[in-house]
């Protein structure tokens, strides 16, 4: 599974954007399971860990935005290698990696 540029997320917003405008059956589901939805449009996979909330539109609190993970970048990748260092390591009582 691949994660999406920025411009690819922008791309499938958008177009979801505009398909719920017209459909207002696919805009009542997409409050609910809004990541299902842009599978459906993007023909993709969101990628692990990428969390999508919609909201009703209110025009006087509507102001949409994707919030990046906000923990320092050191302590992703930090993340990252400790979890790539437990499958080529596993600890001795947890048997090989699978």
């Amino acid at each position: 599974m691949t994660r999406w540029t920025a411009a690819e997320l922008e791309k499938v917003v958008g177009e979801l954007d505009r398909k719920a405008l017209m459909d207002a059956k696919l805009a009542k589901r997409v409050l609910d399971e809004a990541g299902k939805v842009l599978e459906e449009i993007s023909a993709r996979e969101v990628p692990a860990g990428c969390h999508f909330k919609v909201v009703h539109y209110a025009p006087e609190y509507h102001v949409p935005r994707v919030v990046p993970d906000q923990r320092p970048a050191r302590e992703q990748i930090d993340e990252r290698l400790d979890k790539v260092a437990g499958l080529l390591f596993p600890a001795e009582n947890e048997g090989p990696a699978t």
